[in-house]
């Protein structure tokens, strides 16, 4: 549920953020709406994404955790290098796009793998 929920206000945030664009008052407000929004749905989501690998695998606590941690700083420096190519090819709206994108990218499969899941735990089959 928490996985869901942050990556849900992932997405949403880029929405916000995506008003941002009028300038303004209502451009600024939505730029700091989004940008709180963010800021709180990622380091939940970091911290859902490791518990559940971290359970998995207790015995490999410290090995998983410093290729978990190496992914996430590989998949931080895509996402600000492909929002800068956004931003230049697309403008403000592109940039938007481009980073509701991966949020929405991972809401998608944890949803797909949920709804995998569902019916063997509907039939009691814990894995």
């Amino acid at each position: 549920m928490g996985t869901t929920l942050s990556l849900s206000a992932g997405v949403l945030s880029w929405i916000v953020a995506g008003w941002g664009g009028s300038g303004g008052v209502v451009g600024l407000a939505a730029l700091l709406v989004g940008a709180l929004l963010l800021d709180g749905a990622v380091p939940v989501s970091l911290v859902m994404s490791q518990r559940g690998l971290f359970s998995a695998h207790p015995n490999e606590r410290a090995r998983l955790n410093g290729l978990f941690m190496a992914a996430f700083f590989i998949g931080g420096a895509t996402g600000a290098s492909v929002g800068v190519w956004a931003i230049e090819s697309f403008g403000w709206h592109g940039a938007m796009i481009a980073g509701a994108s991966g949020p929405l990218l991972a809401l998608t499969l944890h949803l797909t793998f949920l709804a995998l899941e569902a019916p063997s735990r509907s039939k009691g089959v814990r894995k």
